[in-house]
């Protein structure tokens, strides 16, 4: 199900796996892109989802900042609401991939988080479906 969606991201719910899917559309200026995360943060308190997919196949680089916030502010809030092991489509542009692996790192050692990185939606589905 569809929750949101304009020429920045898109924001799905898929009940059959109690999951909020977020995907980016391409590089979003950084004001947006927080208020995007803060829907995606709505979400899944709204759904009481325990399962989390950023797909950023299509995204552009991430600024650093941002990279900052997600660590210090958005993981923060998701983790309390059973987020604990995210899941990451990981970009095809080389730029959008160093950002995505530079915030993997970061979660990885400075909250012991380890998020499952796939290739393609379909990918992240299939190994969802798996854990059932």
């Amino acid at each position: 199900m569809v929750l949101l969606e304009d020429n920045y991201f898109l924001l799905e719910y898929y009940e059959q796996y109690n999951c909020i899917y977020y995907k980016s559309k391409g590089f979003t200026p950084s004001k947006l892109f927080r208020q995007n995360m803060e829907k995606v943060n709505e979400a899944i308190q709204a759904k009481k989802a325990n399962i989390f997919i950023s797909d950023l196949t299509d995204a552009g680089v991430i600024a650093q900042e941002d990279q900052e916030w997600i660590i210090s502010e958005f993981i923060q809030k998701i983790i309390p609401m059973g987020i604990t092991n995210p899941i990451a489509i990981f970009p095809t542009s080389i730029f959008g991939k160093l950002s995505a692996q530079a915030i993997q790192k970061k979660l990885q050692e400075n909250e012991g988080l380890f998020p499952m990185i796939f290739n393609s939606k379909e990918e992240a589905f299939e190994w969802i479906q798996n854990q059932n």
